[in-house]
């Protein structure tokens, strides 16, 4: 499987791969370029604005995979893996005096419970239940978490424990190619490289209150 990147910058500018004129890249227009799985990717970005520095860096890929220590000691360049292939590499050029964004101390996000602070509402669609299980999980939440399940979904309770070791949980970004319904799970491979893993699930319409979703089968990545 040939990986898709998904390059972009918070900077507009003008970005070269592998010596070739690729096109301008921002944050809300990024270039999809498929690569090869195996080989470096190098990038030269030239931003638009003069007080942004030119910037280049290369992307090390193996079996289709970032091989995590080609990212090391390149700051600006930041990746995230989607199942499918689909790889988001961010460029962050330094300005003459500050880094444009927090740089170096890159966390993954938050869930929504960890940076909002209260309870999600009441899950309303199949992908709000998933997410507020895993959020639940993760924050050590169990009593609540099983409340998201089916009365029958023993096998999605054995893997509460599993899914509170990630990180994060997010919506899909990209669709998954067999149209199965799915969350993301998000680990920190490390401080610029986070790995994003789906979290299959189906749901069915049940509850105290209107429109209210249970999940009856979750897996954690596979076919």
């Amino acid at each position: 499987m040939h990986p898709i990147a998904m390059i972009s910058s918070p900077v507009e500018g003008l970005l070269t791969v592998n010596g070739r004129l690729a096109g301008s890249i921002s944050a809300d227009a990024p270039l999809a370029l498929p690569v090869s799985p195996f080989g470096a990717l190098y990038l030269q970005f030239h931003p638009f604005q003069d007080e942004f520095r030119p910037m280049a860096r290369r992307v090390v890929f193996s079996a289709g995979k970032i091989v995590e220590t080609s990212l090391e000691g390149q700051s600006g360049l930041y990746a995230v893996e989607w199942p499918g292939g689909a790889v988001e590499l961010e460029l962050i050029p330094v300005s003459a005096e500050t880094l444009l964004s927090n740089s170096d101390d890159y966390a993954p996000e938050q869930t929504e419970r960890e940076s909002q602070g209260a309870p999600p509402s009441p899950p309303a669609s199949p992908t709000q239940a998933a997410l507020a299980l895993a959020e639940a999980a993760m924050l050590g939440l169990m009593d609540e978490a099983e409340g998201y399940l089916a009365p029958d979904a023993e096998g999605a309770r054995q893997l509460l424990p599993e899914i509170a070791l990630w990180d994060g949980c997010v919506p899909m970004k990209y669709a998954m190619s067999d149209g199965r319904s799915a969350v993301g799970l998000t680990r920190a491979v490390s401080e610029r490289l986070v790995r994003v893993e789906p979290l299959y699930f189906t749901a069915i319409p049940g509850g105290a209150a209107p429109n209210y979703w249970r999940i009856d089968w979750i897996k954690i990545g596979g076919i």
